[in-house]
C-alpha cells in the first residue's frame, strides 16, 4: 500500500447546514438532502500552484457521488479519489479511494476509507474515523454561498490542515 502523506488531508467534501439536532443517543440525525448545497465543481488554489477540484453530483436515492483530483502546477494529475456519501440505518456513511495517475488504488483490495457523522450542526459536518492513524477527522463548513472551508487531520499528533473552496459557476452550452 502507498503513503498518501499530506495528500490524503485534501479529501473530498461534505459539509452541511440546516441539519437536525443530535439524538439522544449522541449520533447526529442527518440526511443527505442536508448536502444537496454540495453538488457541483468546487475549486482550491495552494501555495505553489497546485490546484484540487471536486466534483460532486445531486444526490440521488439515497448516495451522493464525487470525485477529487489534485492538479499540479504543471498540469499534470498526482492524485483522483473517487467518493460516496450514502445514507445508512439513519447516517451518512462517507467512503473514499485513492488512485494514482495509472488508476492503481492506494487502499487493499475491497478497502476504501469509510467515516461516519460524527457531529453535525449548522452548516458543518464532522466525519470521524478512529481507527485510522493518519487520517482520522474530515470537517466540512460551508462559509458562504459558493464557498467552503475543509479542514483534514485529527491524527495523533497531526496538525490539520485546512482549504478553502470556491464554486465554479458553470456557463450555460
Amino acid at each position: 500500500m502507498r503513503k498518501w502523506g499530506g495528500r490524503i488531508a485534501i479529501l473530498s467534501f461534505a459539509c452541511g447546514f440546516g441539519v437536525a439536532l443530535a439524538t439522544g443517543e449522541g449520533k447526529p440525525k442527518v440526511r443527505l438532502a442536508d448536502l444537496a448545497w454540495l453538488q457541483g465543481d468546487w475549486r482550491a488554489n495552494l501555495e505553489g500552484g497546485d490546484q484540487l477540484q471536486e466534483f460532486w453530483a445531486a444526490p440521488a436515492g439515497d448516495s451522493m457521488v464525487g470525485m477529487f483530483r489534485w492538479m499540479k502546477k504543471d498540469g499534470r494529475v498526482s492524485l483522483f479519489e473517487l467518493i460516496t456519501i450514502v445514507e445508512e440505518s439513519g447516517e451518512l456513511t462517507y467512503r473514499f479511494r485513492h488512485f494514482g495517475r495509472d488508476m492503481k488504488a492506494s487502499e487493499e483490495k475491497d478497502s476504501p476509507l469509510t467515516f461516519q457523522v460524527s457531529r453535525a450542526g449548522d452548516r458543518e459536518f464532522v466525519f470521524t474515523n478512529p481507527s485510522q492513524t493518519a487520517l482520522m477527522k474530515l470537517t466540512y463548513r460551508q462559509t458562504g454561498a459558493d464557498t467552503m472551508t475543509v479542514r483534514v487531520g485529527g491524527g495523533e499528533g497531526e496538525t490539520p490542515k485546512e482549504f478553502q473552496f470556491t464554486k465554479i459557476k458553470s456557463a450555460a452550452p
